[in-house]
């Protein structure tokens, strides 16, 4: 009777354990997959503002190609006026067609 009671106690204690391990494990498995999930969420959120930056850029660049087009239409159309009226090309007028001094260093 006493060993019965013996080994009672070695399996409970033996399943006590074993429930604790099992415990912990799920605890961990838990826990990993609710930090890879918080990880995909962020990711997703990055990609999205990523996504939005990338577009704003982009029709800035647009816009910046467009003005860019329309000051060489501008200077164009003055240079042209100035060769068929036989006129000297007046450097300050220049510079307010292009709107940009950088581009013809004067």
């Amino acid at each position: 009777m006493k060993n019965l009671l013996t080994r009672f106690l070695k399996s409970s204690k033996l399943f006590e354990l074993f429930m604790i391990f099992i415990g912990i494990t799920f605890s961990m498995q838990f826990n990993n997959w609710n930090e890879e999930r918080k990880l995909k969420q962020l990711e997703l959120e990055l990609i999205s503002d990523l996504y939005v930056d990338v577009t704003e850029d982009y029709n800035d660049i647009q816009k910046n190609i467009i003005t860019t087009e329309k000051s060489f239409l501008r200077s164009l159309k003055y240079l042209d006026s100035c060769l068929t009226t036989i006129q000297p090309v007046n450097q300050s007028d220049l510079k307010d067609k292009l709107q940009w001094d950088v581009l013809l260093c004067l």
